[in-house]
């Protein structure tokens, strides 16, 4: 048991540990908050899609694809995004506030926090794992938000095709998704890279978490906690604690196991992005 908590402590505390220093840099202005917007930038449009081409390059499907995983984790998902919508008004009366705190319940930060969860816990397995479950959890996610936001907005509705077509065509372009498909379609037509190519796209995939974890910790502002902390909190527990010990449970009962179990809990575990707030 002692072992267990050890070892999930210690593929957390690298994660942490770049995030507070993203924190303290900014903190003390060591690093301008331009920088860490810059990163961001960098991260979701360059460092984070070529990481994850070059995923998809050397993944081998028929080792880690797991389409039982796949349909449990959506199915899950979906389920969790309905059972919070229809408790968040016995829970949360502003309507602003309802909205946040339905997506920080369930919406997972999954690229920046579940991909070196999976590597630390699983090694290139779970990464690759990992890797493979996004192009389903990216949609997913988009679609649920649109159905809270919509649900949860303020004053007058809006206008719920109109975002919906929005949040399709984000999807459509999202560059991790573009990303992942050239480097499966690469992968199976078998088609030439050059060496130098892949040692670019190598440097550049290497940016992506340092900068993306750093860049995390330095959005932290606590004072805008004041007067929502209890709503926060709630949220948090609902994220980090109970979401992920039901879904482990039932997907025990299910018969999942090792890497399988592993990706379910780091699914839903996972915390919510920042910008799923805004």
């Amino acid at each position: 048991m002692f072992e267990n908590i050890t070892f999930g402590f210690y593929a957390i505390l690298p994660i942490l540990l770049m995030m507070t220093l993203g924190y303290l840099f900014r903190r003390t202005s060591f690093l301008k908050k331009e920088f860490f917007i810059g990163c961001d930038k960098l991260v979701f449009y360059v460092a984070l899609p070529l990481l994850l081409f070059e995923q998809m390059m050397e993944a081998e499907f028929q080792t880690v694809w797991d389409e039982d995983l796949l349909l449990f984790v959506t199915v899950a998902i979906v389920v969790a995004f309905i059972g919070i919508l229809l408790l968040g008004p016995a829970l949360i009366a502003n309507k602003v506030d309802r909205g946040a705190f339905c997506q920080g319940s369930v919406r997972s930060n999954y690229s920046i926090i579940g991909l070196p969860m999976a590597n630390n816990l699983f090694g290139a397995a779970g990464y690759q794992t990992a890797a493979l479950i996004m192009p389903f959890l990216i949609p997913l996610y988009n679609a649920l938000a649109v159905l809270i936001l919509t649900v949860n907005a303020p004053g007058e509705k809006k206008n719920f095709l109109v975002v919906t077509l929005k949040v399709l065509k984000g999807i459509v372009i999202n560059p991790l998704i573009l990303s992942m498909a050239l480097g499966a379609a690469v992968k199976y037509f078998t088609l030439p890279v050059p060496d130098t190519a892949m040692k670019i796209v190598g440097y550049c995939a290497n940016l992506t978490l340092p900068l993306a974890l750093m860049s995390l910790g330095a959005t932290f502002e606590f004072s805008r906690l004041k007067g929502k902390i209890l709503t926060a909190f709630s949220a948090s527990v609902i994220k980090t604690i109970l979401l992920p010990a039901i879904a482990v449970t039932v997907g025990v009962y299910m018969g999942f196991r090792n890497l399988s179990l592993g990706m379910i809990f780091i699914v839903f575990a996972g915390p919510t992005s920042v910008s799923s707030y805004s």
